[in-house]
């Protein structure tokens, strides 16, 4: 039998990459499980749409979902966070 994770509704996720693919993927099956999402991507405004529809698939959930277009290993940009 196999038992899935639940988290408490305090706990948090930061995902780097987290607009598509495995980040996204991983994004949303952790907040199925009960966390909330702080996903980090870098995206131009064609892909906006996938982050938004993300984002709101959290949300639908019932978790909260943080996001940040920036690029994480620009040191500067990360200070300005």
């Amino acid at each position: 039998m196999k038992t899935e994770t639940r988290f408490k509704p305090t706990e948090w996720a930061l995902i780097l990459g987290a607009s598509s693919g495995f980040g996204g993927a991983t994004a949303l099956e952790l907040a199925r499980r009960g966390m909330n999402i702080i996903g980090v991507h870098l995206d131009r405004q064609a892909t906006m749409p996938n982050v938004d529809r993300i984002v709101k698939e959290i949300q639908h959930i019932g978790c909260k979902a943080m996001f940040y277009n920036i690029n994480a290993a620009d040191a500067i940009k990360r200070n300005e966070t």
